[in-house]
């Protein structure tokens, strides 16, 4: 069994993943996470590297960012999206609206271009769910090279 996330662990995860999740859900639903979560970042946080800057945004269903080609990125995008993804499972369960947890039929998944898309399940259909207001939009990786 996997052991849970230490304090400072989660504190990364948050760090990566908390400030991108906002942005994308209030352009993508008009919610906003900071009312449940205080970890988001109070500016956009990037992964620094010995190769580059990755930043992971909102970007237009058509980004095509071109890391996935070469695969000396894959560890530092799969992080960045594993943190978005962690906080977005802890989170989803507490963003209610009417008594309902409207974001709970929905997971990521990476699109053919190596981005985040949010996917209605089909799974409890007959529970209430957030509406779209935006689906033009996903989370992608933008890098600049040192």
């Amino acid at each position: 069994m996997a052991e849970a996330p230490s304090e400072q662990q989660l504190n990364i995860i948050f760090y990566h993943g908390a400030y991108s999740l906002w942005q994308f859900l209030s352009q993508k639903f008009n919610i906003d996470i900071r009312d449940v979560c205080a970890r988001v970042a109070v500016d956009e946080p990037s992964l620094l590297t010995e190769s580059g800057k990755y930043t992971l945004r909102v970007v237009p269903n058509d980004y095509q960012s071109g890391l996935s080609v070469d695969p000396a990125h894959t560890e530092h995008i799969t992080f960045l999206f594993n943190c978005v993804n962690a906080v977005f499972n802890m989170l989803k369960e507490g963003i209610i609206r009417h008594g309902d947890h409207i974001l709970r039929r929905y997971n990521f998944q990476l699109d053919l271009d190596q981005n985040l898309e949010l996917v209605l399940t089909e799974c409890d259909s007959d529970s209430p769910y957030a509406e779209s207001i935006n689906d033009t939009i996903k989370l992608g990786i933008n890098y600049q090279s040192n």
